[in-house]
């Protein structure tokens, strides 16, 4: 394939030209991550790189990106010429599976970071600024991602100069028969050098529309509607559980001053937000249904006195930043009527 340049009567034919080092396309690919076609995926998603290189027990990921999902990305480039073929795709779903086993998901965010600080000399919320999220959000965003690091909420991207067939038809084999997200991008590559333009066309093989048939529940997007859906038809048998439940949801959205639901890529939750100073909202708390008997409610930025007033009312938390509680406290020692009045004193004496 060509391509023809014009401006008027003059024109320009340009061939197509081969990359000759992995480290280039793996430079150009993370300084335009929007050459990833994820548009044609999920319309409107946007991903960001977070790290090169990033070390798991059998070698480093190329590239690590994110989504504003929380959808962690996992890219490998291969150069065709340096490519094996019936290895490449094992390669990447190797890395993804040991992405997983090198860390918990405490351990992978601290990974992250540091790995971030010492390679970029930046850090993981400035880098979520490039998803336009804004830093109240940013502690509960990574919070998330590691629900999606748990939940192997990973997409497969093999990123090559040429695709050969061979990979070709594995890649649409497995998004055909099995619940894995993986593709290839092919870049053709051309050069102006009269204006020194590079020229990259992408594109995305793997998408297979059938696949969306086989998406686990996990992939709702959650509304009232759809969490109260689980709830009651689907998960829990508890009565009193969903009164509770019920009961919380309908304090998060009289009080909350920013209401979110959870990703569609993990488990159903909503989050309570408060305004702890103008235009800044703070999530203290959010519900998280994991199954019929697993139930929590978690904190985030717990402070002595928040943690004095809980634990006056029935709870038995110890000092800490952050601490996940299942629901049955509210059956066995909490009024419900208790720890809404306790929220309520503190959002009220806490915000500015």
């Amino acid at each position: 394939m060509a391509i023809i340049l014009s401006r008027g009567n003059d024109t320009k034919k340009l061939e197509k030209k081969s990359i000759e080092l992995e480290d280039k396309l793996q430079n150009f690919l993370s300084s335009n991550p929007e050459i990833i076609p994820i548009d044609d995926i999920k319309p409107g998603a946007k991903m960001i790189i977070l790290a090169r290189e990033f070390p798991v027990k059998v070698g480093a990921i190329d590239i690590l990106g994110v989504d504003k999902d929380r959808e962690i990305y996992i890219l490998e480039t291969k150069l065709d010429k340096n490519a094996t073929k019936r290895e490449v795709v094992a390669q990447i779903l190797e890395y993804g599976a040991y992405l997983f086993y090198s860390y918990t998901s405490d351990e992978f965010i601290e990974k992250l970071k540091s790995h971030i600080r010492e390679k970029d000399d930046t850090t993981l919320e400035d880098k979520l600024s490039l998803l336009d999220i804004e830093d109240e959000e940013k502690e509960d965003f990574i919070e998330i991602m590691k629900d999606s690091f748990n939940n192997k909420a990973y997409k497969f991207f093999i990123v090559m100069d040429k695709v050969p067939e061979e990979i070709k038809n594995v890649i649409t084999f497995l998004n055909e028969i099995s619940k894995i997200d993986i593709y290839a991008v092919e870049l053709e590559y051309y050069e102006d050098e009269s204006t020194s333009y590079q020229i990259i066309i992408p594109k995305l093989i793997g998408l297979i529309p059938k696949k969306e048939y086989v998406k686990t529940a996990r992939a709702r997007v959650w509304n009232e509607d759809t969490f109260l859906d689980i709830i009651e038809k689907e998960e829990v048998d508890d009565e009193e559980m969903i009164n509770i439940i019920k009961q919380l949801l309908e304090f998060a959205k009289k009080y909350s001053s920013s209401f979110l639901w959870g990703s569609p890529t993990v488990y159903p939750r909503f989050q309570f937000y408060y305004k702890k100073k103008p235009k800044k909202h703070r999530c203290l708390f959010n519900v998280r249904h994991y199954g019929p008997s697993s139930n929590t409610i978690y904190f985030y930025g717990l402070n002595s006195d928040l943690i004095n007033s809980l634990n006056k009312i029935g709870f038995n938390i110890p000092g800490g930043h952050e601490k996940e509680i299942s629901l049955k406290i509210f059956k066995e020692k909490v009024k419900i009527s208790d720890f809404i009045k306790v929220i309520k004193e503190y959002i009220e004496k806490n915000k500015l």
